[in-house]
């Protein structure tokens, strides 16, 4: 009988120990939870702002080459306004000389430090800035000193502007100090009022036979602080020279440069900018095809726009993109892509280059349209695509 008890209890601790374990031991079965999200519409600016500055050497030794770029500025300016999005300010600037004393040439006042020059009447024909003719000025226009794509005869002012003419001087051709004090609370507020933009490209082009010879300012301290001035936007800062290079001893160049030397400090600048490849020679016999190689490049790097999308898109669906009143439809699955668009997969980006195909509506705004990919939650906050 006792034998029959030990088993019966056994068998029933056997059964027992074969049944569930304590719920407190497992975790809860998860449902997934699909997210409900509807098609997402991303606006941008569609227009490309830019602020480009010539700063010009007008030394007696740079009469021919003002000239040659005045006459060629068509081809720069054109390069870039066929793109009918970029919204251009263009301004000149002279060199300056802090060096030469004021008492034995008070001439040197007449380009204030850091003013744009004004813009020269295009309808009037007057003598060139030349101390020969001290009381008779170009005439100049009132009003914004600088050009932009509504002002009249556009490239025929900014090409008289730029020829400056000679002031005997000056003799120590300072480029830095006129750009960082053209962006201060002064001159922003005063002579150069409207040109500077705080959401626009800066693009600054040195002209000069000689080289910097601004004190206490080295190639770096523009840079930094230009890319400061930029709200430290690497890509909104760009330099470019237009020199006599040190290799081309048949360039003339200013009686500063003694043997040997060359635009150095100009150069460095430039070349912190990422813009050297695309500076060149005073005497370049191309002198005209590479102001339009500036000018595309200037249109390449303003007019391209990387927009960061918030969501992977779906790929089974289009993503609608709307200028003003025109529509383009890019297709991933199949691959297809409006003229001058792309998608960057591993940055989750969509890229416009300046050769697109939208034409310019004034005010309008790029919109973007797209499905995000559906996901579900599972296992504990992670995301799957369905």
């Amino acid at each position: 009988m006792l034998r029959r008890m030990t088993f019966v209890f056994a068998l029933v601790l056997a059964i027992a120990n074969c049944g569930p374990k304590s719920p407190r031991l497992v975790n809860p079965v998860e449902k997934p939870v699909p997210f409900q999200l509807d098609d997402q519409v991303i606006e941008i600016p569609g227009d490309a702002k830019v602020d480009i500055v010539f700063v010009m050497d007008n030394s007696k030794s740079m009469l021919p080459h003002m000239v040659n770029l005045q006459n060629n500025i068509d081809r720069f300016v054109g390069a870039f306004a066929k793109n009918s999005m970029i919204d251009y300010h263009i301004g000149v600037l002279a060199i300056y000389d802090s060096k030469q004393p004021r008492e034995k040439n008070p001439s040197f006042d007449v380009f204030p430090l850091g003013q744009l020059l004004p813009l020269t009447d295009p309808s009037v024909a007057a003598p060139a800035w030349n101390p020969e003719h001290p009381n008779k000025p170009r005439k100049v226009l009132e009003g914004p000193r600088f050009v932009t794509r509504q002002t009249v005869k556009m490239q025929k002012t900014l090409g008289d502007t730029i020829n400056i003419g000679w002031w005997h001087g000056p003799e120590y051709e300072e480029l830095f100090s006129p750009v960082l004090a053209a962006i201060s609370p002064e001159n922003q507020t005063g002579a150069n009022a409207g040109f500077f933009r705080s959401d626009a490209y800066l693009v600054v082009i040195m002209v000069t036979d000689a080289d910097d010879d601004s004190e206490g300012i080295s190639p770096e301290q523009l840079y930094y602080k230009l890319l400061d001035f930029k709200g430290n936007e690497r890509e909104k800062v760009m330099g470019f020279a237009v020199v006599s290079p040190v290799e081309e001893k048949t360039c003339k160049k200013d009686p500063s440069i003694k043997n040997g030397g060359g635009p150095f400090r100009i150069l460095k600048f430039v070349e912190l900018t990422d813009g050297y490849s695309d500076s060149f020679s005073l005497c370049s016999p191309e002198f005209g095809k590479k102001l339009t190689n500036l000018g595309d490049t200037i249109n390449q790097r303003v007019g391209r726009k990387v927009i960061k999308l918030p969501y992977k898109p779906d790929f089974k669906n289009r993503i609608e993109i709307k200028y003003g009143t025109q529509l383009r439809v890019i297709d991933l699955q199949q691959g297809q892509f409006p003229k001058g668009w792309q998608y960057d997969a591993d940055a989750n980006a969509l890229i416009v280059d300046s050769n697109h195909d939208f034409k310019m509506e004034p005010g309008a705004n790029f919109s973007i349209k797209l499905l995000p990919v559906k996901l579900i939650n599972v296992k504990n906050g992670k995301t799957e695509r369905i």
